[in-house]
Parts: C-alpha cells; structure tokens; sequence
C-alpha cells in the first residue's frame, strides 16, 4: 500500500487550479483591468502635476525668504 505525498497533492491541486483560473479570463475582463489601470495613471499624473506645482511655490516662497533675511543681515 502507497501513500501520496501530501505536497505532491497539493503541488497537483494548485497546480490545476491555476490553469483553470487562467483560462476563465475573458476580454471584457482584461478591458475592465485596463480601464482602471488608464484611470488609477491618469490620477497619479494628475497628483505629479499638482506635487510639482506645490514644489515650484514652496521654491519660490523659500527663494524670496532667504533674500529677505539676507537683506535685513547686512543692514
């Protein structure tokens, strides 16, 4: 009497799940996926701008700053 090895089972298992997980994919799925992955860019572009324009005024506040502070030093 022989046993099965229950990582071969499970190996086995896995192994038939998956192919058929990945074969149940249909186009309207992939649309949908690519859908999103347009929209989830659109608003990470969307945050990049708003990121740099907040840069550039905290650059420009930081410039104007310091050429106070260097003015009233050397007065």
């Amino acid at each position: 009497m022989t046993f099965i090895n229950p990582i071969k089972v499970l190996t086995i298992v896995l192994a038939a799940g998956m192919a058929v997980g990945c074969a149940t994919v249909t186009k309207e799925d992939l649309d949908r996926v690519e859908a999103k992955a347009n929209q989830a860019q659109a608003t990470a572009d969307s945050a990049l701008a708003a990121a740099n324009d907040a840069n550039a005024k905290a650059e420009s506040a930081s410039r104007c700053c310091n050429q106070g502070f260097r003015q009233r030093q050397y007065k």
